[in-house]
């Protein structure tokens, strides 16, 4: 008998980051309520938590198989996406042309290469991780990566919420609470990832938003107060976690995000 799991299997984590990350993508809000495993966004992101959770490395079938999930929605409501463009990265084969903040991407004929060596340094740096990782150890990390595949644009269609996704899958292999974007600003989101430095810094703000504790229970930021932030449990219990050495981190991170490149 096979398992069927639909959105309401979704904890309010995972719904905000589904209806955040279809916001920053450009597009029209999407009702998700019927979605169900296996299908469109809400399937990839079950994939993604599920690959992170347990600590699974990803490959390249898993990038296509969620790209064609992504790309497949996006079709059924009215892209007008290729066939071609589903589920395959661009390639010799496949020369669709790409951009990133407003610049050509690499070509076609050297995704390939560049998409292998992508994924075998994700799987790299995430076998460095314990299993519980303090977070001034994965954010640098995690935001190149995502900039790097963000600059590769290795598909056509979805490569938005694929990058999201990838963040989740990261973020959860981490021990860390799903991320959860807080806003829509799609410009002001499409400014941070143009950089390097401007992805660390979104990923350790993502990262500072909730803390999960050794119980398993989150605790939402409910303050800030420069290197140091508030977090509140359902109880009402209240902490404050001091973040020094990330702080500094973003603070570089930041003056450097300002420098031209």
């Amino acid at each position: 008998m096979t398992d069927v799991t639909t959105v309401r299997d979704l904890d309010e984590r995972e719904l905000a980051f589904l209806h955040l990350s279809d916001a920053l993508a450009g597009g029209k809000p999407v009702d998700h309520s019927g979605d169900g495993q296996g299908k469109g966004h809400v399937g990839a992101l079950l994939d993604a938590r599920k690959k992170g959770e347990l600590r699974q490395l990803l490959g390249l079938p898993d990038l296509c198989a969620w790209q064609r999930l992504i790309a497949e929605e996006q079709r059924d409501r009215g892209s007008m996406l290729p066939d071609e463009a589903i589920g395959q990265p661009r390639s010799a084969a496949l020369p669709f042309p790409a951009s990133f903040a407003g610049q050509p991407a690499v070509s076609a004929e050297a995704v390939p290469a560049l998409l292998s060596a992508w994924v075998a340094d994700l799987r790299a740096e995430v076998l460095t991780w314990p299993e519980r990782p303090e977070v001034t150890l994965v954010a640098g990390p995690i935001g190149a990566l995502i900039h790097r595949f963000l600059v590769l644009q290795p598909f056509i269609g979805g490569m938005d919420r694929l990058a999201r996704l990838l963040l989740l899958y990261l973020v959860t292999y981490a021990g860390a609470p799903v991320p959860v974007f807080q806003d829509d600003d799609r410009q002001a989101y499409e400014r941070a990832m143009a950089s390097v430095a401007g992805a660390q810094d979104t990923v350790a703000e993502l990262l500072r938003q909730a803390v999960r504790l050794p119980d398993g229970r989150i605790a939402e930021r409910i303050g800030s107060f420069g290197a140091a932030d508030r977090y509140g449990l359902a109880d009402g219990t209240t902490f404050v976690v001091e973040w020094h050495a990330l702080a500094a981190l973003q603070a570089r991170w930041r003056e450097q995000a300002l420098v031209p490149v």
